[in-house]
Protein backbone atom coordinates (compact mmCIF):
# COMPACT_ATOMS: atom_id res chain seq x y z
CA UNK A 1 0.00 0.00 0.00
CA UNK A 2 0.78 3.92 -0.54
CA UNK A 3 3.38 2.51 -3.23
CA UNK A 4 3.74 3.68 -6.79
CA UNK A 5 6.10 3.20 -10.00
CA UNK A 6 6.50 5.40 -12.78
CA UNK A 7 7.39 3.28 -16.42
CA UNK A 8 7.85 4.24 -19.95
CA UNK A 9 8.41 2.19 -22.48
CA UNK A 10 9.63 2.92 -26.24
CA UNK A 11 8.20 0.23 -28.77
CA UNK A 12 10.25 1.37 -32.10
CA UNK A 13 9.59 -1.97 -33.58
CA UNK A 14 8.66 -1.63 -37.82
CA UNK A 15 7.20 -4.50 -39.80
CA UNK A 16 5.64 -5.01 -42.68
CA UNK A 17 2.00 -6.07 -42.59
CA UNK A 18 0.54 -8.94 -45.20
CA UNK A 19 -3.20 -10.49 -45.62
CA UNK A 20 -3.62 -13.61 -43.27
CA UNK A 21 -4.29 -15.32 -46.00
CA UNK A 22 -1.18 -15.33 -47.54
CA UNK A 23 0.00 -17.63 -44.85
CA UNK A 24 0.40 -21.24 -45.40
CA UNK A 25 1.54 -23.94 -42.86
CA UNK A 26 1.38 -21.63 -39.45
CA UNK A 27 3.07 -22.91 -36.90
CA UNK A 28 3.82 -20.89 -33.73
CA UNK A 29 4.89 -17.64 -35.08
CA UNK A 30 5.75 -18.68 -38.15
CA UNK A 31 4.55 -19.89 -41.95
CA UNK A 32 5.36 -20.34 -45.24
CA UNK A 33 4.48 -17.84 -48.05
CA UNK A 34 4.87 -17.47 -51.98
CA UNK A 35 6.80 -14.54 -53.35
CA UNK A 36 6.84 -13.79 -56.55
CA UNK A 37 10.45 -13.76 -58.74
CA UNK A 38 9.83 -12.50 -62.22
CA UNK A 39 7.77 -15.45 -63.98
CA UNK A 40 7.95 -18.14 -60.79
CA UNK A 41 7.26 -18.48 -57.03
CA UNK A 42 9.53 -18.66 -54.44
CA UNK A 43 8.60 -20.65 -51.47
CA UNK A 44 9.77 -18.58 -48.24
CA UNK A 45 9.41 -18.54 -44.20
CA UNK A 46 8.36 -15.83 -42.36
CA UNK A 47 8.06 -14.98 -38.71
CA UNK A 48 4.89 -13.19 -38.12
CA UNK A 49 2.80 -11.98 -34.53
CA UNK A 50 -0.30 -11.73 -34.09
CA UNK A 51 -3.45 -9.27 -35.24
CA UNK A 52 -7.24 -8.97 -34.70
CA UNK A 53 -6.92 -7.67 -37.91
CA UNK A 54 -6.98 -9.08 -41.75
CA UNK A 55 -3.05 -8.30 -41.59
CA UNK A 56 -0.64 -9.61 -39.98
CA UNK A 57 3.04 -7.98 -39.24
CA UNK A 58 5.98 -9.71 -40.84
CA UNK A 59 8.71 -9.52 -38.55
CA UNK A 60 11.59 -11.52 -40.83
CA UNK A 61 11.85 -13.47 -44.31
CA UNK A 62 9.74 -10.93 -46.31
CA UNK A 63 11.40 -6.88 -47.79
CA UNK A 64 9.65 -4.22 -48.64
CA UNK A 65 8.55 -4.36 -52.00
CA UNK A 66 8.18 -8.13 -52.85
CA UNK A 67 5.01 -9.37 -53.99
CA UNK A 68 3.71 -12.04 -52.61
CA UNK A 69 0.73 -14.57 -53.72
CA UNK A 70 -2.43 -14.37 -51.65
CA UNK A 71 -5.17 -16.55 -53.71
CA UNK A 72 -4.33 -19.99 -55.67
CA UNK A 73 -1.12 -20.54 -53.80
CA UNK A 74 -1.68 -23.36 -51.68
CA UNK A 75 -1.33 -25.56 -54.73
CA UNK A 76 1.90 -24.43 -55.91
CA UNK A 77 4.95 -25.51 -54.70
CA UNK A 78 8.99 -23.65 -54.34
CA UNK A 79 9.86 -22.94 -58.39
CA UNK A 80 6.01 -23.16 -60.17
CA UNK A 81 5.70 -21.02 -62.76
CA UNK A 82 3.04 -19.06 -62.79
CA UNK A 83 0.75 -16.46 -64.65
CA UNK A 84 -0.54 -13.32 -62.76
CA UNK A 85 -4.12 -12.43 -63.50
CA UNK A 86 -4.68 -8.67 -62.80
CA UNK A 87 -6.98 -7.16 -60.04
Amino acid sequence: HNQSATLHLEVTQQALAIPRQALLNRQTQSASVFVLTGSTVEQRTVTYGRSETDYVPVFSGLSKGEQILVAGHNRLQDGNEVIVLEE
